[in-house]
């Protein structure tokens, strides 16, 4: 009998404890955003720098030339690239921005549906992670306060 009513009392006041002594949940944290984010741009003259992402082009760090984020895509055809795509970025109302349209160095723009094809073979290029240059979170600034 006393240990049905010290269950009974356990039952009802675990998740009194439990709910009194929880702190509140923290929230998720905030994925980076593209101007969160370190992109490698190479300009119209072949410079190559490391800037924070936008949208949008920005000019180039040497020479004041027009410069758009870049990357790497692969051809299936083991032999042709990898090839230096440039990238464009756009506002997106549930991803912050995206890309938008890719094309290779000096060519003509294409959408990220349409996909960027060899200039070999006329495939479908791959974009190419492991081969892709610099991406990484910018880190806040020590203002020394």
């Amino acid at each position: 009998m006393i240990s049905l009513g010290l269950a009974c009392a356990a039952a009802v006041l675990l998740p009194v404890i439990w709910s009194v002594s929880r702190s509140d949940p923290l929230p998720p944290p905030r994925p980076p955003t593209l101007p969160d984010t370190e992109l490698d741009w190479r300009c119209e003259r072949g410079h190559v720098f490391l800037a924070a992402g936008q949208v949008g082009r920005r000019l180039c760090s040497m020479c004041d030339q027009l410069a758009s984020p870049m990357t790497y895509y692969a051809c299936p055809v083991q032999t042709h690239g990898p090839f230096r795509v440039e990238v464009e970025f756009t506002p997106d109302d549930d991803l912050g921005t995206r890309v938008a349209r890719l094309r290779l160095i000096g060519r003509q723009w294409f959408s990220v549906e349409e996909g960027v094809r060899c200039p070999q073979c006329d495939r479908l290029l791959i974009y190419e992670p492991s081969k892709s240059l610099r991406m990484r979170l910018v880190q806040p600034q020590d203002t020394g306060d």
